[in-house]
């Protein structure tokens, strides 16, 4: 089963899934139960990186942030995780509460000293809140409360999107209840739809393999001369079943592949 994956208008992903991943139910736990330990682990961390990088790529955040939390203030704990995150989320509802349009997703980092600090990605921040520090890195006025803090103005959207997942790896900081990444309630997800044909996976070229699926992430803006015509010919054979099918997110993508150039988009 062949699967094509919108995240935003340039950055897709082109799966291919075992019929195994389709099966639920009992069968289908007992087979995951009966995993190594290492395997679940494995799993785990796989499933969080491709969360976090879904959530960071449809979400349109504009800044890149790094919270360190300050050991100036006697009721912060720079090396308990627990009162480290108790006050990081108290300060991201604050500033949802002065702000309703302030999103974000962060994820835990300990540096070599054993203090705690947070790299994650934002947008609805207030631009008067924001201000340029000593050392020339843009800071908020607000999350100063919290200690050291830089904003980082996102050029690569989905070059940034993917060096966050960097930081999932099996010494990454989690929880007691083995929670990774923290963000706000509503954020957008990917669109996605079933694929008529699987021809579409011969147009790309090193999938990453697994047991169970054949991955494929791309950006649309970066596609070969080859790759565009691959696209054309797809497009040229099945366009018929394409608009009868009323593929969204197919039809998406032959907008940005049109060489009639018949559709202006601009590319974020």
């Amino acid at each position: 089963m062949n699967k094509l994956v919108r995240y935003n208008d340039t950055y897709w992903s082109l799966v291919s899934l075992s019929d195994e991943c389709f099966k639920k139910g009992r069968r289908y736990q007992k087979k995951f139960l009966s995993y190594s330990e290492e395997e679940k682990e494995r799993i785990s961390l796989s499933r969080s990186k491709s969360n976090i990088k879904e959530l960071c790529l449809c979400n349109n955040f504009e800044y890149f942030i790094t919270l360190t939390v300050s050991s100036k203030f006697d009721y912060y704990n720079r090396f308990d995780l627990e009162n480290c995150l108790d006050n990081v989320k108290k300060l991201m509802k604050a500033y949802k509460r002065k702000t309703k349009d302030f999103k974000f997703l962060y994820i835990i980092e300990q540096h070599k000293n054993k203090a705690y600090h947070f790299h994650g990605m934002v947008k609805g921040i207030d631009p008067n809140d924001i201000y340029q520090n000593k050392e020339g890195f843009y800071s908020s006025h607000f999350f100063d409360k919290l200690g050291r803090n830089s904003f980082d103005k996102i050029k690569d959207y989905n070059a940034c999107c993917s060096y966050i997942t960097k930081y999932i790896t099996k010494q990454c900081c989690r929880t007691d209840n083995n929670q990774i990444y923290f963000c706000s309630r509503g954020l957008k997800r990917a669109d996605e739809e079933l694929m008529i044909d699987t021809d579409l996976k011969s147009i790309f070229d090193n999938c990453f393999e697994s047991q169970y699926c054949q991955k494929k992430d791309f950006d649309i803006s970066k596609l070969s001369e080859k790759q565009k015509m691959k696209l054309k010919d797809y497009f040229d054979l099945n366009d018929n079943i394409l608009q009868n099918d009323n593929n969204y997110v197919t039809n998406w993508l032959k907008l940005f592949t049109n060489f009639d150039n018949k559709y202006k988009i601009k590319i974020h």
